[in-house]
Protein backbone atom coordinates (compact mmCIF):
# COMPACT_ATOMS: atom_id res chain seq x y z
CA UNK A 1 0.00 0.00 0.00
CA UNK A 2 1.27 3.36 -0.87
CA UNK A 3 1.56 5.93 2.28
CA UNK A 4 0.18 8.80 0.23
CA UNK A 5 -3.11 7.03 0.34
CA UNK A 6 -4.71 5.68 3.64
CA UNK A 7 -6.97 3.10 3.85
CA UNK A 8 -9.41 5.33 5.09
CA UNK A 9 -8.33 8.54 3.42
CA UNK A 10 -10.88 10.87 2.13
CA UNK A 11 -9.74 11.42 -1.13
CA UNK A 12 -9.33 8.06 -1.61
CA UNK A 13 -12.80 6.89 -1.75
CA UNK A 14 -13.97 10.39 -3.19
CA UNK A 15 -14.33 8.94 -7.12
CA UNK A 16 -16.76 6.11 -5.43
CA UNK A 17 -18.66 8.71 -3.39
CA UNK A 18 -19.13 10.78 -6.99
CA UNK A 19 -20.58 7.58 -8.68
CA UNK A 20 -22.56 6.52 -5.56
CA UNK A 21 -24.02 10.84 -5.08
CA UNK A 22 -24.87 10.80 -9.09
CA UNK A 23 -27.07 7.83 -8.70
CA UNK A 24 -29.04 8.43 -5.68
CA UNK A 25 -29.37 12.41 -6.08
CA UNK A 26 -32.65 13.07 -7.67
CA UNK A 27 -34.38 16.59 -7.77
CA UNK A 28 -37.79 15.29 -8.57
CA UNK A 29 -39.97 19.00 -8.84
CA UNK A 30 -37.42 20.35 -11.21
CA UNK A 31 -37.97 19.95 -15.29
CA UNK A 32 -35.00 17.44 -15.06
CA UNK A 33 -34.41 16.26 -11.95
CA UNK A 34 -33.44 12.45 -12.98
CA UNK A 35 -30.92 13.53 -15.62
CA UNK A 36 -30.19 17.23 -15.35
CA UNK A 37 -29.51 17.40 -11.79
CA UNK A 38 -27.34 14.63 -11.67
CA UNK A 39 -25.06 15.50 -14.24
CA UNK A 40 -25.19 18.63 -12.54
CA UNK A 41 -23.85 17.36 -9.44
CA UNK A 42 -21.72 14.88 -11.03
CA UNK A 43 -19.56 18.07 -12.41
CA UNK A 44 -19.19 19.98 -9.07
CA UNK A 45 -18.37 16.77 -7.10
CA UNK A 46 -15.47 16.23 -10.05
CA UNK A 47 -14.25 19.86 -9.40
CA UNK A 48 -14.46 19.38 -5.89
CA UNK A 49 -12.29 15.87 -5.91
CA UNK A 50 -10.08 17.54 -8.60
CA UNK A 51 -9.56 20.26 -6.02
CA UNK A 52 -8.46 18.11 -3.27
CA UNK A 53 -6.45 16.42 -5.57
CA UNK A 54 -4.40 19.35 -6.94
CA UNK A 55 -3.54 21.09 -3.14
CA UNK A 56 -2.38 17.87 -2.11
CA UNK A 57 1.22 17.63 -1.34
CA UNK A 58 1.91 13.79 -2.25
CA UNK A 59 3.14 13.33 -5.79
CA UNK A 60 0.43 11.90 -8.17
CA UNK A 61 0.41 8.42 -9.56
CA UNK A 62 -1.57 8.81 -13.21
CA UNK A 63 -2.95 5.49 -15.05
CA UNK A 64 -0.59 4.84 -17.30
CA UNK A 65 -3.01 2.53 -18.97
CA UNK A 66 -4.75 5.76 -20.10
CA UNK A 67 -4.31 5.67 -24.20
CA UNK A 68 -7.23 3.27 -24.75
CA UNK A 69 -9.69 5.47 -23.00
CA UNK A 70 -8.18 8.84 -25.11
CA UNK A 71 -8.02 7.49 -27.87
CA UNK A 72 -12.21 6.93 -27.27
CA UNK A 73 -12.62 10.22 -26.21
CA UNK A 74 -10.68 11.97 -29.03
CA UNK A 75 -12.54 10.28 -31.98
CA UNK A 76 -15.53 10.51 -30.56
CA UNK A 77 -14.51 14.14 -30.05
CA UNK A 78 -12.77 15.03 -32.95
CA UNK A 79 -13.47 12.88 -36.19
CA UNK A 80 -17.43 14.36 -35.88
CA UNK A 81 -15.70 17.67 -36.64
CA UNK A 82 -14.91 16.44 -40.53
CA UNK A 83 -18.50 15.88 -41.05
CA UNK A 84 -20.45 18.13 -43.16
CA UNK A 85 -23.44 17.34 -40.79
CA UNK A 86 -21.98 18.30 -37.47
CA UNK A 87 -24.75 18.45 -34.94
CA UNK A 88 -25.34 21.52 -33.25
CA UNK A 89 -24.76 19.29 -29.93
CA UNK A 90 -21.61 17.70 -30.45
CA UNK A 91 -19.09 20.44 -29.03
CA UNK A 92 -21.57 20.56 -25.43
CA UNK A 93 -21.73 16.68 -25.50
CA UNK A 94 -18.00 16.31 -26.14
CA UNK A 95 -17.46 17.95 -23.10
CA UNK A 96 -19.80 15.65 -20.97
CA UNK A 97 -17.31 12.87 -22.83
CA UNK A 98 -14.46 15.26 -21.45
CA UNK A 99 -15.93 14.64 -17.91
CA UNK A 100 -15.92 11.12 -18.35
CA UNK A 101 -12.02 10.84 -19.26
CA UNK A 102 -11.51 13.47 -15.99
CA UNK A 103 -13.23 10.55 -13.72
CA UNK A 104 -11.57 7.87 -14.93
CA UNK A 105 -8.06 10.04 -14.11
CA UNK A 106 -9.34 11.55 -10.86
CA UNK A 107 -10.33 7.88 -9.87
CA UNK A 108 -6.74 6.61 -10.90
CA UNK A 109 -5.09 9.53 -8.85
CA UNK A 110 -6.79 9.43 -6.18
CA UNK A 111 -7.09 5.25 -5.81
CA UNK A 112 -2.80 5.42 -5.72
CA UNK A 113 -2.64 1.59 -7.01
CA UNK A 114 -3.93 1.15 -2.94
CA UNK A 115 -5.61 -2.38 -3.21
CA UNK A 116 -6.80 -1.68 0.55
CA UNK A 117 -8.55 1.90 -1.25
CA UNK A 118 -9.95 -0.45 -3.89
CA UNK A 119 -11.28 -2.54 -1.89
CA UNK A 120 -13.86 0.35 0.36
CA UNK A 121 -14.38 2.49 -2.95
CA UNK A 122 -16.07 -1.05 -3.99
CA UNK A 123 -17.49 -1.49 -0.65
CA UNK A 124 -19.11 1.84 -1.12
CA UNK A 125 -20.27 1.13 -4.69
CA UNK A 126 -22.28 -1.70 -3.48
CA UNK A 127 -23.64 0.25 -0.63
CA UNK A 128 -25.05 2.84 -2.80
CA UNK A 129 -26.39 0.07 -5.15
CA UNK A 130 -28.01 -1.45 -2.11
CA UNK A 131 -29.46 1.88 -1.19
CA UNK A 132 -31.06 1.87 -4.71
CA UNK A 133 -32.16 -1.62 -4.60
CA UNK A 134 -34.37 -0.74 -1.86
CA UNK A 135 -35.75 2.55 -2.90
CA UNK A 136 -36.43 -0.21 -5.60
CA UNK A 137 -38.38 -2.52 -3.76
CA UNK A 138 -40.21 -0.57 -2.02
CA UNK A 139 -41.74 1.91 -5.07
CA UNK A 140 -42.52 -1.69 -6.38
CA UNK A 141 -44.41 -2.69 -3.45
CA UNK A 142 -46.48 0.56 -3.27
CA UNK A 143 -44.66 3.63 -2.54
CA UNK A 144 -44.79 6.54 -4.93
CA UNK A 145 -42.11 8.16 -3.29
CA UNK A 146 -39.59 9.83 -5.98
CA UNK A 147 -41.94 8.06 -8.35
CA UNK A 148 -42.76 10.04 -11.80
CA UNK A 149 -46.43 10.01 -12.84
CA UNK A 150 -45.50 8.69 -16.01
CA UNK A 151 -44.06 5.31 -14.55
CA UNK A 152 -47.26 3.92 -12.23
CA UNK A 153 -47.88 1.36 -14.71
CA UNK A 154 -46.45 -2.96 -13.68
CA UNK A 155 -43.68 -2.76 -16.20
CA UNK A 156 -42.84 0.89 -15.01
CA UNK A 157 -43.19 0.48 -11.79
CA UNK A 158 -39.62 1.28 -9.93
CA UNK A 159 -37.55 3.92 -11.11
CA UNK A 160 -35.91 4.17 -7.75
CA UNK A 161 -34.04 7.87 -7.66
CA UNK A 162 -32.56 7.21 -11.29
CA UNK A 163 -36.17 7.92 -12.93
CA UNK A 164 -36.72 4.68 -15.34
CA UNK A 165 -36.71 1.30 -13.92
CA UNK A 166 -34.51 0.24 -16.73
CA UNK A 167 -32.01 2.86 -15.94
CA UNK A 168 -31.86 1.58 -12.40
CA UNK A 169 -31.49 -1.98 -13.41
CA UNK A 170 -28.71 -1.23 -15.48
CA UNK A 171 -26.89 0.55 -12.69
CA UNK A 172 -27.97 -2.01 -9.83
CA UNK A 173 -27.28 -4.78 -11.95
CA UNK A 174 -23.58 -4.26 -12.64
CA UNK A 175 -22.62 -4.11 -9.04
CA UNK A 176 -23.81 -8.07 -8.46
CA UNK A 177 -20.08 -9.09 -8.97
CA UNK A 178 -18.64 -6.90 -7.29
CA UNK A 179 -20.76 -8.08 -4.24
CA UNK A 180 -19.79 -11.40 -5.08
CA UNK A 181 -16.08 -10.17 -5.04
CA UNK A 182 -16.36 -8.92 -1.64
CA UNK A 183 -18.13 -12.17 0.05
CA UNK A 184 -15.16 -14.14 -1.49
CA UNK A 185 -12.56 -12.12 0.30
CA UNK A 186 -14.41 -11.12 3.03
CA UNK A 187 -13.53 -13.17 6.49
CA UNK A 188 -17.56 -12.18 7.08
CA UNK A 189 -18.78 -13.21 4.13
CA UNK A 190 -23.08 -13.51 4.76
CA UNK A 191 -23.05 -9.46 4.56
CA UNK A 192 -21.63 -9.02 0.97
CA UNK A 193 -24.09 -12.33 -0.11
CA UNK A 194 -27.25 -10.90 1.16
CA UNK A 195 -26.37 -7.41 -0.69
CA UNK A 196 -25.13 -9.26 -3.63
CA UNK A 197 -28.80 -11.30 -3.25
CA UNK A 198 -30.84 -7.64 -2.80
CA UNK A 199 -29.33 -6.44 -5.84
CA UNK A 200 -30.46 -9.36 -8.12
CA UNK A 201 -33.93 -9.06 -6.63
CA UNK A 202 -34.15 -5.38 -6.77
CA UNK A 203 -32.88 -5.83 -10.67
CA UNK A 204 -36.04 -8.27 -10.93
CA UNK A 205 -38.10 -6.16 -9.51
CA UNK A 206 -37.98 -3.40 -11.76
CA UNK A 207 -39.17 -5.84 -14.35
CA UNK A 208 -36.45 -4.55 -16.74
CA UNK A 209 -35.78 -7.07 -19.47
CA UNK A 210 -32.52 -5.55 -20.15
CA UNK A 211 -31.71 -5.38 -16.54
CA UNK A 212 -32.01 -9.10 -15.79
CA UNK A 213 -30.09 -10.19 -19.13
CA UNK A 214 -27.32 -7.32 -17.35
CA UNK A 215 -27.61 -9.15 -14.19
CA UNK A 216 -27.23 -12.61 -15.91
CA UNK A 217 -24.29 -11.58 -17.94
CA UNK A 218 -22.05 -9.64 -15.06
CA UNK A 219 -22.58 -12.81 -13.00
CA UNK A 220 -21.77 -15.45 -16.33
CA UNK A 221 -18.71 -12.69 -16.37
CA UNK A 222 -17.32 -13.20 -12.99
CA UNK A 223 -17.77 -16.83 -13.11
CA UNK A 224 -15.85 -17.33 -16.33
CA UNK A 225 -13.09 -14.96 -15.80
CA UNK A 226 -12.43 -16.05 -12.38
CA UNK A 227 -8.99 -17.82 -11.77
CA UNK A 228 -10.49 -20.96 -9.72
CA UNK A 229 -13.10 -22.18 -13.07
CA UNK A 230 -11.16 -24.41 -14.79
CA UNK A 231 -10.79 -23.91 -18.68
CA UNK A 232 -13.28 -27.30 -19.47
CA UNK A 233 -16.47 -25.50 -17.16
CA UNK A 234 -15.22 -22.32 -19.06
CA UNK A 235 -15.93 -23.88 -22.05
CA UNK A 236 -19.12 -25.30 -21.02
CA UNK A 237 -20.44 -21.90 -19.43
CA UNK A 238 -19.69 -20.28 -22.55
CA UNK A 239 -21.16 -22.74 -24.53
CA UNK A 240 -24.43 -22.92 -22.49
CA UNK A 241 -24.93 -19.25 -22.67
CA UNK A 242 -24.38 -19.44 -26.23
CA UNK A 243 -27.12 -21.69 -26.82
CA UNK A 244 -29.67 -20.20 -24.22
CA UNK A 245 -29.33 -16.45 -26.19
CA UNK A 246 -30.05 -18.52 -29.84
CA UNK A 247 -32.88 -20.55 -28.13
CA UNK A 248 -34.09 -17.16 -26.64
CA UNK A 249 -33.85 -15.37 -29.53
CA UNK A 250 -35.65 -18.03 -31.45
CA UNK A 251 -38.42 -18.04 -29.09
CA UNK A 252 -39.09 -14.21 -29.43
CA UNK A 253 -38.96 -14.30 -33.46
CA UNK A 254 -41.89 -16.88 -33.50
CA UNK A 255 -44.24 -15.54 -30.30
CA UNK A 256 -46.52 -13.32 -31.65
CA UNK A 257 -46.70 -11.44 -28.50
CA UNK A 258 -43.00 -10.58 -28.70
CA UNK A 259 -43.24 -9.79 -32.39
CA UNK A 260 -45.74 -7.22 -32.34
CA UNK A 261 -44.43 -5.64 -28.99
CA UNK A 262 -44.04 -2.25 -29.21
CA UNK A 263 -41.19 -1.77 -27.20
CA UNK A 264 -39.41 -3.97 -29.71
CA UNK A 265 -40.92 -2.67 -33.01
CA UNK A 266 -39.47 0.90 -31.34
CA UNK A 267 -36.39 -0.25 -30.73
CA UNK A 268 -35.98 -2.29 -33.81
CA UNK A 269 -37.27 1.11 -36.41
CA UNK A 270 -34.73 3.10 -34.30
CA UNK A 271 -31.64 0.55 -35.11
CA UNK A 272 -32.55 1.04 -38.49
CA UNK A 273 -32.43 4.87 -38.86
CA UNK A 274 -29.52 4.60 -37.07
CA UNK A 275 -28.20 2.25 -39.27
CA UNK A 276 -28.95 4.43 -42.22
CA UNK A 277 -27.34 7.42 -40.63
CA UNK A 278 -23.98 4.98 -40.43
CA UNK A 279 -24.64 4.39 -44.26
CA UNK A 280 -24.16 7.89 -44.66
CA UNK A 281 -21.33 8.81 -42.59
CA UNK A 282 -19.65 5.35 -42.09
CA UNK A 283 -16.29 7.45 -40.92
CA UNK A 284 -17.10 10.64 -39.04
CA UNK A 285 -20.80 10.21 -38.08
CA UNK A 286 -23.36 13.35 -37.42
CA UNK A 287 -21.75 14.65 -34.33
CA UNK A 288 -22.73 14.03 -30.66
CA UNK A 289 -25.75 14.27 -30.01
CA UNK A 290 -27.26 14.34 -33.72
CA UNK A 291 -28.70 11.17 -34.15
CA UNK A 292 -31.85 12.84 -32.56
CA UNK A 293 -31.92 15.50 -34.91
CA UNK A 294 -31.04 13.47 -37.93
CA UNK A 295 -33.72 10.98 -36.92
CA UNK A 296 -36.40 12.66 -38.78
CA UNK A 297 -34.92 12.51 -41.99
CA UNK A 298 -33.55 8.89 -41.46
CA UNK A 299 -36.86 7.69 -40.24
CA UNK A 300 -38.90 8.97 -43.84
CA UNK A 301 -36.58 6.92 -45.21
CA UNK A 302 -36.97 3.86 -43.32
CA UNK A 303 -40.60 4.26 -43.65
CA UNK A 304 -40.19 4.77 -47.50
CA UNK A 305 -43.75 6.37 -47.73
CA UNK A 306 -45.46 3.46 -46.66
CA UNK A 307 -47.96 4.03 -44.18
CA UNK A 308 -48.35 0.48 -42.54
CA UNK A 309 -45.01 0.53 -41.30
CA UNK A 310 -44.60 0.90 -37.81
CA UNK A 311 -42.72 3.98 -36.31
CA UNK A 312 -42.50 5.37 -32.44
CA UNK A 313 -44.77 8.11 -31.93
CA UNK A 314 -42.99 9.17 -28.90
CA UNK A 315 -39.96 11.29 -28.73
CA UNK A 316 -37.04 10.18 -29.57
CA UNK A 317 -34.01 10.63 -27.14
CA UNK A 318 -31.94 7.90 -27.52
CA UNK A 319 -31.06 4.62 -30.00
CA UNK A 320 -31.21 2.18 -27.23
CA UNK A 321 -27.97 0.77 -28.71
CA UNK A 322 -24.45 2.33 -27.51
CA UNK A 323 -22.57 0.55 -29.98
CA UNK A 324 -25.36 2.09 -33.27
CA UNK A 325 -25.83 5.43 -31.45
CA UNK A 326 -21.67 5.89 -31.21
CA UNK A 327 -21.19 4.77 -35.32
CA UNK A 328 -24.45 7.52 -36.09
CA UNK A 329 -22.76 9.69 -34.33
CA UNK A 330 -19.30 9.02 -34.01
CA UNK A 331 -18.12 7.05 -37.11
CA UNK A 332 -17.59 3.47 -36.86
CA UNK A 333 -13.77 4.23 -35.90
CA UNK A 334 -15.46 4.93 -32.67
CA UNK A 335 -17.00 2.33 -32.21
CA UNK A 336 -13.82 -0.09 -33.03
CA UNK A 337 -12.22 2.55 -30.19
CA UNK A 338 -15.01 1.74 -27.61
CA UNK A 339 -14.61 -2.23 -28.48
CA UNK A 340 -10.56 -1.89 -27.94
CA UNK A 341 -11.10 0.07 -24.77
CA UNK A 342 -13.54 -2.66 -23.13
CA UNK A 343 -11.58 -5.43 -24.52
CA UNK A 344 -8.16 -4.06 -22.95
CA UNK A 345 -10.01 -3.64 -19.55
CA UNK A 346 -11.74 -7.12 -19.50
CA UNK A 347 -7.66 -8.30 -20.18
CA UNK A 348 -6.03 -6.47 -17.70
CA UNK A 349 -8.57 -7.73 -15.23
CA UNK A 350 -8.13 -11.18 -16.20
CA UNK A 351 -4.37 -10.88 -16.02
CA UNK A 352 -4.68 -9.34 -12.09
CA UNK A 353 -6.86 -12.00 -11.67
CA UNK A 354 -7.95 -11.45 -7.93
CA UNK A 355 -11.51 -11.28 -7.51
CA UNK A 356 -12.10 -8.02 -6.91
CA UNK A 357 -10.47 -7.02 -10.24
CA UNK A 358 -12.08 -9.42 -11.98
CA UNK A 359 -15.24 -8.12 -10.76
CA UNK A 360 -14.76 -4.55 -11.98
CA UNK A 361 -14.30 -6.34 -15.70
CA UNK A 362 -17.58 -8.34 -15.29
CA UNK A 363 -19.30 -5.20 -14.49
CA UNK A 364 -18.18 -3.46 -17.25
CA UNK A 365 -19.31 -6.60 -19.56
CA UNK A 366 -22.24 -6.08 -17.91
CA UNK A 367 -22.84 -2.31 -18.52
CA UNK A 368 -21.82 -3.30 -22.17
CA UNK A 369 -24.33 -5.64 -22.80
CA UNK A 370 -27.19 -3.58 -21.47
CA UNK A 371 -26.20 -1.18 -24.07
CA UNK A 372 -27.16 -3.64 -26.87
CA UNK A 373 -30.41 -2.95 -26.00
CA UNK A 374 -30.67 0.09 -24.02
CA UNK A 375 -28.35 3.62 -23.39
CA UNK A 376 -26.21 3.54 -20.51
CA UNK A 377 -23.72 6.20 -21.85
CA UNK A 378 -26.53 8.50 -21.90
CA UNK A 379 -27.43 8.12 -18.93
CA UNK A 380 -25.80 9.45 -16.02
CA UNK A 381 -25.58 6.47 -13.27
CA UNK A 382 -24.58 4.46 -15.80
CA UNK A 383 -21.80 7.09 -17.13
CA UNK A 384 -19.99 7.60 -14.10
CA UNK A 385 -19.88 4.33 -13.27
CA UNK A 386 -18.42 2.71 -16.42
CA UNK A 387 -15.22 5.62 -16.05
CA UNK A 388 -14.89 4.47 -12.54
CA UNK A 389 -14.74 1.26 -13.04
CA UNK A 390 -12.25 2.15 -15.90
CA UNK A 391 -10.37 3.75 -13.94
CA UNK A 392 -10.52 1.89 -10.50
CA UNK A 393 -8.61 -1.16 -13.41
CA UNK A 394 -5.86 1.40 -14.62
CA UNK A 395 -2.44 0.79 -12.91
CA UNK A 396 -0.56 4.33 -11.90
CA UNK A 397 2.52 5.80 -11.60
CA UNK A 398 4.12 8.32 -10.23
CA UNK A 399 4.70 11.15 -12.87
CA UNK A 400 5.99 14.78 -12.72
CA UNK A 401 4.29 17.32 -10.24
CA UNK A 402 4.04 19.71 -13.61
CA UNK A 403 0.82 17.03 -14.07
CA UNK A 404 -1.14 19.25 -11.50
CA UNK A 405 -2.25 21.66 -14.43
CA UNK A 406 -4.42 17.98 -15.78
CA UNK A 407 -5.90 17.89 -12.35
CA UNK A 408 -6.31 21.82 -12.78
CA UNK A 409 -8.56 21.21 -16.29
CA UNK A 410 -10.12 18.59 -14.44
CA UNK A 411 -11.59 21.05 -12.15
CA UNK A 412 -12.45 23.32 -14.57
CA UNK A 413 -14.39 20.84 -16.79
CA UNK A 414 -16.23 19.29 -13.66
CA UNK A 415 -17.20 23.16 -11.82
CA UNK A 416 -18.29 24.31 -15.94
CA UNK A 417 -20.62 21.04 -16.11
CA UNK A 418 -21.66 21.39 -12.49
CA UNK A 419 -22.55 24.95 -12.47
CA UNK A 420 -24.26 25.12 -16.49
CA UNK A 421 -26.50 21.76 -15.94
CA UNK A 422 -27.56 22.92 -12.24
CA UNK A 423 -28.13 26.54 -13.62
CA UNK A 424 -29.50 25.88 -16.60
CA UNK A 425 -31.81 23.06 -15.24
CA UNK A 426 -32.87 25.48 -12.64
CA UNK A 427 -33.99 28.28 -15.40
CA UNK A 428 -36.03 25.39 -17.79
CA UNK A 429 -37.97 24.59 -14.54
CA UNK A 430 -38.75 28.48 -14.10
CA UNK A 431 -39.71 28.61 -17.77
CA UNK A 432 -41.96 25.32 -17.44
CA UNK A 433 -43.55 26.28 -14.73
CA UNK A 434 -44.63 29.82 -16.01
CA UNK A 435 -45.70 27.86 -19.52
CA UNK A 436 -47.71 25.58 -17.79
CA UNK A 437 -49.21 28.34 -14.91
CA UNK A 438 -50.03 30.83 -18.38
CA UNK A 439 -47.17 33.05 -17.81
CA UNK A 440 -44.39 34.70 -19.60
CA UNK A 441 -41.94 32.26 -19.82
CA UNK A 442 -39.91 32.90 -22.94
CA UNK A 443 -36.87 34.93 -20.52
CA UNK A 444 -36.68 32.05 -18.46
CA UNK A 445 -36.50 29.91 -21.39
CA UNK A 446 -33.99 32.01 -23.06
CA UNK A 447 -31.58 31.70 -20.27
CA UNK A 448 -31.58 27.88 -20.10
CA UNK A 449 -30.87 27.97 -23.55
CA UNK A 450 -27.66 29.85 -22.73
CA UNK A 451 -26.38 27.42 -20.11
CA UNK A 452 -27.69 24.10 -21.67
CA UNK A 453 -27.66 24.75 -26.02
CA UNK A 454 -27.33 21.04 -26.56
CA UNK A 455 -31.03 20.77 -24.88
CA UNK A 456 -33.75 19.89 -27.15
CA UNK A 457 -36.81 20.15 -24.64
CA UNK A 458 -36.26 23.39 -23.68
CA UNK A 459 -35.65 24.48 -26.62
CA UNK A 460 -38.87 23.34 -27.94
CA UNK A 461 -40.66 25.27 -24.91
CA UNK A 462 -39.09 28.08 -25.92
CA UNK A 463 -40.58 28.55 -29.39
CA UNK A 464 -43.93 27.36 -28.00
CA UNK A 465 -43.40 30.41 -25.27
CA UNK A 466 -42.18 32.84 -27.95
CA UNK A 467 -45.39 31.81 -29.64
CA UNK A 468 -47.99 32.37 -26.91
CA UNK A 469 -45.90 35.89 -26.57
CA UNK A 470 -47.07 36.72 -30.19
CA UNK A 471 -43.60 36.32 -31.89
CA UNK A 472 -44.12 34.02 -34.43
CA UNK A 473 -41.14 35.11 -36.44
CA UNK A 474 -38.70 34.47 -33.24
CA UNK A 475 -41.31 31.20 -32.69
CA UNK A 476 -40.24 30.08 -36.29
CA UNK A 477 -36.77 30.54 -35.70
CA UNK A 478 -36.48 29.25 -32.07
CA UNK A 479 -39.08 26.04 -33.58
CA UNK A 480 -35.96 25.78 -36.81
CA UNK A 481 -33.46 25.66 -33.76
CA UNK A 482 -35.04 23.33 -31.49
CA UNK A 483 -35.44 20.61 -34.70
CA UNK A 484 -31.50 20.93 -35.13
CA UNK A 485 -31.70 19.87 -31.18
CA UNK A 486 -34.13 16.96 -31.23
CA UNK A 487 -36.97 15.30 -33.22
CA UNK A 488 -40.75 15.27 -31.62
CA UNK A 489 -43.75 15.03 -34.05
CA UNK A 490 -45.84 17.35 -31.64
CA UNK A 491 -42.36 19.84 -32.73
CA UNK A 492 -43.08 19.27 -36.14
CA UNK A 493 -46.74 19.86 -36.31
CA UNK A 494 -46.45 23.07 -34.41
CA UNK A 495 -43.48 24.50 -36.56
CA UNK A 496 -45.59 23.87 -39.55
CA UNK A 497 -48.77 25.24 -37.90
CA UNK A 498 -46.67 28.29 -37.33
CA UNK A 499 -45.16 28.84 -41.12
CA UNK A 500 -48.95 27.75 -42.32
CA UNK A 501 -49.92 31.37 -40.66
CA UNK A 502 -48.10 33.31 -43.28
CA UNK A 503 -48.05 31.31 -46.30
CA UNK A 504 -50.80 31.49 -49.08
CA UNK A 505 -53.12 28.23 -49.11
CA UNK A 506 -51.58 26.37 -51.80
CA UNK A 507 -47.97 26.99 -50.04
CA UNK A 508 -49.60 25.85 -46.91
CA UNK A 509 -50.94 22.68 -48.75
CA UNK A 510 -47.90 21.89 -50.16
CA UNK A 511 -46.30 22.20 -46.75
CA UNK A 512 -48.71 19.55 -45.21
CA UNK A 513 -48.51 17.47 -48.32
CA UNK A 514 -44.68 17.39 -47.41
CA UNK A 515 -44.79 15.66 -44.21
CA UNK A 516 -48.11 14.15 -44.81
CA UNK A 517 -45.73 11.66 -47.68
CA UNK A 518 -42.69 11.60 -45.34
CA UNK A 519 -44.79 10.02 -42.87
CA UNK A 520 -47.92 8.56 -44.22
CA UNK A 521 -48.82 7.22 -40.60
CA UNK A 522 -49.65 10.15 -38.76
CA UNK A 523 -53.34 11.68 -38.57
CA UNK A 524 -52.97 15.18 -38.09
CA UNK A 525 -51.52 16.37 -41.10
CA UNK A 526 -54.22 14.47 -43.08
CA UNK A 527 -56.75 16.42 -40.88
CA UNK A 528 -55.18 20.02 -41.31
CA UNK A 529 -54.89 19.01 -45.24
CA UNK A 530 -58.65 18.14 -45.33
CA UNK A 531 -59.52 21.53 -43.61
CA UNK A 532 -57.75 23.42 -46.08
CA UNK A 533 -58.70 22.28 -49.08
CA UNK A 534 -62.15 22.80 -48.26
CA UNK A 535 -60.75 26.34 -47.68
CA UNK A 536 -59.81 25.97 -51.31
CA UNK A 537 -63.46 24.75 -52.29
CA UNK A 538 -62.11 21.35 -53.29
CA UNK A 539 -64.37 18.68 -52.07
CA UNK A 540 -63.24 15.56 -53.33
CA UNK A 541 -59.71 16.31 -51.89
CA UNK A 542 -61.26 17.40 -48.65
CA UNK A 543 -62.90 14.24 -48.37
CA UNK A 544 -60.28 12.10 -49.77
CA UNK A 545 -57.81 13.48 -46.48
CA UNK A 546 -60.66 12.60 -44.02
CA UNK A 547 -61.46 9.37 -44.86
CA UNK A 548 -57.55 8.82 -44.68
CA UNK A 549 -57.79 9.55 -41.26
CA UNK A 550 -60.51 7.19 -40.82
CA UNK A 551 -58.68 4.25 -41.89
CA UNK A 552 -55.40 5.24 -40.01
CA UNK A 553 -55.30 2.60 -37.41
CA UNK A 554 -53.01 4.55 -35.04
CA UNK A 555 -53.89 3.25 -31.53
CA UNK A 556 -53.57 6.03 -29.46
CA UNK A 557 -55.67 8.89 -28.16
CA UNK A 558 -55.11 11.85 -29.83
CA UNK A 559 -55.89 9.65 -32.95
CA UNK A 560 -59.14 8.68 -31.60
CA UNK A 561 -60.07 11.75 -31.51
CA UNK A 562 -58.83 13.26 -34.99
CA UNK A 563 -60.82 10.70 -36.40
CA UNK A 564 -63.99 11.36 -34.22
CA UNK A 565 -63.39 14.85 -35.90
CA UNK A 566 -62.93 13.58 -39.44
CA UNK A 567 -66.24 11.15 -39.29
CA UNK A 568 -68.12 14.36 -37.65
CA UNK A 569 -66.86 16.42 -40.59
CA UNK A 570 -67.79 13.59 -43.09
CA UNK A 571 -71.08 13.31 -41.41
CA UNK A 572 -71.88 17.14 -41.94
CA UNK A 573 -70.69 17.40 -45.62
CA UNK A 574 -72.88 13.95 -46.71
CA UNK A 575 -75.78 15.98 -45.01
CA UNK A 576 -74.79 18.70 -46.96
CA UNK A 577 -74.94 17.12 -49.73
CA UNK A 578 -78.52 15.26 -49.36
CA UNK A 579 -80.13 18.59 -48.64
CA UNK A 580 -78.81 20.88 -51.75
CA UNK A 581 -80.93 21.54 -54.59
Amino acid sequence: MHSSVGVYGVVALTPAFIVALTALFALPQQAGGFRLAKWGVFGLALALVGTALVVRRAPLRFPVRSWPVGLFVALATLLPALSPSLARAHWPTALGLLSGLALFVVTGVALDDDDRARRMSTIVLTASGAMGAVIVLLQAAGLRWLTSDVYTGLEFRAPGTLGNPNWAAAFIAPLVPMSLALAVTAKRRWPHYAIALLLAVATVATLSKGGVLTLAAGVLMFVLMSRGVTRRWRLGLAASAAAGIVLLVAFVWRQEPFATAPWLRGRLFLWRAALFLVSERPLTGVGLGGYVSEYGRAAASVIHGDPLVFMPLSSVDFVHNDLLQLAAEGGLPTVIAFLVLVVSALAYACRRAEPLSVAAGAAIAAIVVNGFADSPLRVPSTFVLLFFLLGWLSPTAVRSSGHRILIAAVVVVGALQGVRFFVGNAYWTLGRDALRAGRPAATYLERARFFLPEHGRSASQHALALAKAGRMDAAIEASTEAAALRFDFDDELFRRDLQARSLERKEAIELWEELASRFPGLVTPQLRLGALYLQANDRAAAVTAFETVLANPQPTARAERARTQARDILRTLLSADLTSP
